[in-house]
């Protein structure tokens, strides 16, 4: 169902890749992630937007109504930022975003292509490729989908949101005291 599209290099935010999570207001526990494209990656954005206009194509053809969502966010612009987020911050400016999810578990791979089962080695702000399917939809409401297939996991990348990392949160020249002294 839908047009595959492999991206090129992404960040990722918000990996529920291992563990379905339901978001705020919702019971429907999904796999899922928040994906940021640099606008510099051609390639990957022509992709993306080539599928969703052939999935317009052929759901709707001509009459395409003017009011579907579309999944594909520029993050320079205010109007199409989440609620909570500012113009110009990281990781928005400068890249589109979108929101991938299934649901079933994605398969989760490193560089080598060798799977992925500790959770704790993909992290909000690391960097991979995915591979996703754009598809239309007409329920309740119309618009455009991409379901969440493969996560491709290749390097870390600095913590998104507001958790510090233990290695940076405990960088400093604290000297703990000896035992004895510390219970005396």
């Amino acid at each position: 169902m839908g047009i595959k599209v492999k991206t090129g290099v992404v960040r990722m935010n918000y990996c529920h890749f291992f563990k379905p999570h339901a978001p705020k207001g919702s019971d429907q526990e999904k796999f899922s992630g928040r994906f940021f494209v640099p606008k510099t990656d051609k390639e990957t954005v022509q992709r993306i937007q080539a599928a969703m206009k052939e999935e317009i194509k052929d759901k709707w053809g001509k009459n395409a109504p003017s009011n579907m969502w579309m999944p594909f966010k520029d993050g320079d612009d205010p109007g199409q930022l989440p609620n909570n987020v500012e113009a110009g911050t990281e990781p928005y400016e400068g890249h589109y975003y979108f929101n991938a999810k299934s649901d079933t578990a994605p398969g989760v791979v490193d560089e080598n292509r060798q799977g992925i089962i500790d959770p704790s080695e993909v992290n909000w702000g690391d960097f991979g490729r995915v591979s996703v399917s754009v598809y239309a939809y007409d329920n309740v409401s119309k618009g455009i989908g991409i379901g969440l297939n493969n996560v491709q996991w290749l390097y870390k990348g600095e913590p998104l949101g507001s958790r510090t990392r233990a290695e940076d949160e405990f960088n400093d020249d604290f000297k703990a005291p000896e035992m004895a002294d510390f219970l005396a």
